[in-house]
């Protein structure tokens, strides 16, 4: 039961402290922003009550100070901007704690001494702890039905109380009738406290018409009527592990599907067969259709605003502009387009690597900007729109372009090219040799992102995630990085080929096209529309004989560079699974999948072959 309790709190403490960041980033634009001022101290005040059930008191005295300071600024209307970054500071370190409370089971060591540091950020010590006990006061505590839907954690709310002596709650059910209801509240909650009934009243303010509070026999609020049911639209937190499984299982269905109406098929071709055929096919599309909708309505439920992404970017670009010395001015635009849940999760550190490296690498100092005539103030843009099945995500800096010669020269240095062939590369082949794995035109490191994060590692992680990326610059005017996404990735479009008798997939995201080509023995090369484009054959890679034929199938890559196959199926749509066991981290894989006909067939890394 602790675990569960454990659980709920770490779910709901991670929600509580990423509304309270988005909150105060609506106060860092707006200081008397009375509805996020409102919205962030009961994010902070919900979550120090929930510290109550555990033993995590530098957390609860951390939050106490930062309730102190929000209760303050309601009464004075606004927030002093002074004490923005010192609360932003507090958020981020209780967020991180909980982080390592999930990995370790309790806060780090040092909690103490690290709460100590941040509550000086806001001008304060540790809240002074209650020493004495007044009255008992005796609390009754009926959460309104609708308390789920309306964001209320009873038991969170409870445990806010100062002083706590008793604490017993009632679920409200028959013992063993198993009618208990998910959507509905029926909490009873009764509690005794020695605190003073102010402090009470305090900690129960949001609810405080749903207690009934008695000291020394008198009462001092009336009690809510428990027969009252306002409840809005349905809503139930549902864990990710559970919606991950339904993706899974929805999946199969859809892969055991296709195998059926292979068997269908080949049904109706055995003699006498036809009706059979025909009426197994009916079936069979009446469950397609079902089984469409199914994992339609799955893909729904995992789809999340992009807003989830984008919301720690204001705060990494105050702090990089406080860092380098650039003012910046980020704007964001599209964060309510929803995309996959693990496309956000995914894509959060490549979009935090890409918005250092054009803070720091990007972005001129403002008297270089000033010099060639640009507001000192750079401009960053975050840019999601729609494109039909997919996402696009652009990063924008109008600072001072990629340096096509600093690429050719580099590459030409670490011997990625000669001389000959580096002077005939057009800007968007110069452009290209970013993505070498390891490729930085930076001589030094910096604090921010040492020479650079490397876009192998960015474009590897979204190609993972059925993406792309590109990327456009134009000298002394910017650059711009295109993350390029699919909105649902619960099945990836995959190509079949084959190779030594055995069958593997392709991600179609990084594929070009296929032609058929005579290749001589040992040909490293092939030519594609008058160019010669390395060939990389898929033989050689697994270790496996070469086909001899008189011509190959070869697959051109989006990265660059072409594969040669004995063969090319098709396309399937199927879930790409992460390799276990032995095969884990095999380098060329990314995964395997499920064929139409239920065998397994490993998923090749096309940026592996490219490179």
């Amino acid at each position: 039961m602790i675990d569960e309790l454990l659980e709920q709190f770490l779910i709901e403490g991670r929600d509580q402290c990423r509304d309270s960041a988005r909150a105060l980033e609506r106060l860092a634009g707006a200081p008397d922003d009375r509805a996020a001022l409102e919205a962030c101290f009961r994010a902070v005040h919900t979550l120090k009550g929930s510290t109550g059930l555990f033993d995590l008191a530098p957390l609860g005295q951390m939050l106490h100070a930062a309730e102190d300071r929000l209760d303050a600024a309601r009464r004075d209307g606004r927030l002093p901007p002074a004490e923005l970054a010192g609360l932003l500071r507090i958020i981020d370190l209780a967020e991180t704690w909980l982080d390592y409370l999930a990995s370790h089971g309790a806060l780090p060591a040092d909690a103490a001494d690290q709460a100590q540091s941040a509550l000086s950020a806001v001008g304060g010590a540790a809240p002074a702890q209650p020493t004495t006990a007044g009255a008992v006061t005796q609390i009754r505590y009926v959460p309104r039905p609708d308390a789920y839907f309306a964001g209320d954690d009873p038991v969170a709310i409870i445990a806010a109380v100062p002083q706590l002596t008793q604490l017993r709650l009632d679920l409200g059910e028959p013992h063993g009738s198993g009618l208990y209801d998910p959507f509905r509240c029926r909490l009873v909650i009764e509690a005794a406290s020695t605190a003073p009934p102010d402090a009470i009243r305090k900690a129960l303010a949001f609810v405080i018409d749903q207690v009934t509070m008695e000291t020394a026999a008198t009462e001092e609020t009336s009690a809510a009527d428990a027969s009252a049911d306002t409840a809005g639209p349905r809503t139930m937190r549902l864990a990710v592990e559970r919606l991950d499984e339904m993706a899974r299982l929805a999946e199969e269905l859809t892969a055991a599907r296709s195998g059926l109406a292979d068997m269908a098929e080949a049904v109706a071709r055995l003699p006498g067969g036809m009706e059979l055929g025909r009426h197994l096919s009916g079936r069979l599309a009446r469950v397609a259709r079902l089984s469409d909708e199914i994992r339609g309505a799955v893909g729904q439920a995992r789809l999340v605003p992009l807003s989830g992404l984008f919301e720690r970017l204001p705060r990494l670009v105050r702090t990089l502009s406080e860092t380098l010395g650039k003012p910046a001015a980020l704007s964001i635009s599209g964060g309510a387009l929803e995309v996959d849940r693990a496309v956000v999760e995914g894509l959060a550190d490549p979009f935090l690597h890409v918005l250092r490296n054009a803070m720091d690498h990007g972005l001129e100092s403002p008297e270089l900007r000033s010099a060639s005539g640009k507001p000192a103030t750079g401009t960053l843009r975050v840019i999601a729109r729609r494109l039909g099945a997919e996402v696009a995500i652009d990063i924008q800096d109008d600072g001072r372009g990629i340096d096509l010669e600093a690429i050719r020269a580099r590459a030409i240095e670490r011997g990625l090219i000669d001389v000959a062939s580096a002077t005939g590369l057009g800007d968007e082949a110069l452009i290209e040799l970013i993505f070498h794995p390891g490729f930085t035109t930076a001589r030094e490191a910096t604090s921010v992102s040492g020479r650079g994060v490397g876009m192998d590692a960015v474009r590897t992680a979204a190609g993972k995630l059925g993406g792309r990326v590109q990327i456009r610059s134009e000298q002394g005017k910017g650059a711009t990085v295109t993350f390029i996404m699919p909105a649902s990735i619960m099945l990836t479009p995959l190509a079949v080929v084959s190779c030594a008798g055995s069958r593997y997939a392709l991600p179609l995201a990084g594929l070009s096209h296929t032609i058929s080509a005579s290749l001589e023995a040992g040909a490293q090369v092939v030519n594609v529309a008058g160019r010669l484009t390395p060939l990389t054959h898929l033989a050689d890679r697994l270790g496996a004989a070469r086909a001899k034929a008189d011509s190959a199938k070869v697959v051109l890559l989006e990265a660059g560079g072409a594969v040669a196959v004995d063969a090319v199926h098709g396309r399937i749509d199927a879930s790409v699974r992460p390799l276990t066991g032995l095969l884990a981290g095999a380098p060329g894989f990314i995964g395997w999948a499920a064929a139409a006909d239920g065998t397994a067939m490993l998923v090749l890394d096309t940026q592996a072959l490219a490179s």
